[in-house]
């Protein structure tokens, strides 16, 4: 978790992205990890992606208020980007 929050910081969030899954293989209920994975995935565009992670995080943390408003957020989002495909 700590490589991935350094790989944050320099602007890295593919390498996050690896980081942040190897620390959920070890500790799958580990919130944080999941909302910075949360971020990353939308940082490289991976907006379906990030939905899953924050439903599953709604799953596990009911009381995390953040989630409703990314979920709306991120498929607003793919809405968007669905209307502006040929």
């Amino acid at each position: 978790y700590r490589a991935a929050m350094v790989c944050k910081k320099l602007n890295l969030p593919n390498e996050a992205i690896l980081h942040l899954k190897n620390a959920i293989a070890i500790k799958p209920k580990f919130v944080d990890a999941y909302m910075e994975l949360g971020e990353a995935l939308e940082k490289t565009n991976h907006i379906n992606e990030a939905v899953s992670v924050y439903k599953f995080v709604a799953k596990i943390a009911p009381h995390n208020r953040e989630i409703p408003q990314k979920i709306t957020s991120l498929g607003q989002s793919l809405s968007q980007n669905n209307r502006n495909k040929p």
